[in-house]
């Protein structure tokens, strides 16, 4: 009888390497001192994330921090004061609407005709101080409903010139003389004293309005140093009968 050999007793290649414990060991060492460098830049670049991401929510905390409260100190400054823009549009309103014998619905009415959105609740918070803005466009329709300039919603026409007018919170305090001129393109806001602000000023006025500024300007001064021939003749008349216009020689 033929003998049978089973698989399981056959060698097949080299014999089979079992590693000690010792060589495992320092090849995991090997492989962990490969990794370290990589593992390590990787941690470092999740920590800078994770603190630049810290950081910038603290920044937007404090922004917003900072916001609240200049806002706050910004809505009490202007509660306090009624030369402010706002307070100051708001009397127009009010003045000009008694005018037309307009009621806050009809103004409201008008305003929505322009094409912005107010309600008769818009008119009586503007005029009574609880809304403490107005945006460009608004002013702009109020000034086309009441068929008045913008500029006199801004600055009363009908008030003394020397009267104090506070553009910004923090600001130069004015007068509605400067204002008004500031508001036409006319004059800087803290005049011509400072020749760098003016010229940036200027700069972006078209060039045939600053020349006639200019021209205006200049012939008003030489009206004040060469008087003109009506005034010319008139002085002359004065030298000849020693009489000056009040009567005394």
């Amino acid at each position: 009888m033929p003998q049978t050999t089973h698989l399981s007793s056959v060698a097949i290649g080299t014999p089979r390497y079992a590693p000690t414990s010792a060589e495992v060991a320092s090849g995991r060492r090997s492989v962990i001192a490969a990794l370290l460098p990589s593992l390590a830049v990787q941690a470092f670049r999740l920590l800078h994330e994770q603190s630049a991401t810290l950081a910038e929510q603290a920044r937007v905390s404090v922004h917003r921090r900072l916001v609240i409260v200049n806002r706050a100190r910004y809505l009490a400054r202007v509660a306090s004061n009624q030369d402010h823009p706002t307070a100051v549009i708001a009397q127009q309103v009010r003045a000009l609407r008694k005018r037309d014998g307009l009621t806050a619905e009809q103004l409201a009415a008008r305003m929505r005709e322009q094409g912005v959105p107010f309600d008769k609740t818009v008119v009586a918070n503007l005029e009574t101080g609880r809304r403490r803005f107005v945006t460009v466009q608004e002013l702009f329709a109020l000034a086309e409903v009441f068929d008045v300039f913008p500029v006199h919603l801004l600055v009363p026409p009908d008030s003394p010139d020397d009267d104090s007018y506070q553009v910004t919170p923090d600001g130069p305090v004015s007068t509605l003389h400067r204002v008004r001129q500031w508001i036409r393109g006319q004059s800087p806001l803290r005049g011509f004293d400072d020749a760098a602000r003016t010229i940036r000023h200027f700069s972006r006025v078209p060039r045939d309005e600053a020349e006639a500024f200019l021209l205006r300007d200049i012939g008003r001064g030489l009206s004040r140093v060469v008087p003109t021939g009506s005034d010319r003749d008139h002085r002359d008349d004065d030298d000849v009968t020693g009489v000056d216009d009040d009567g005394r020689r």
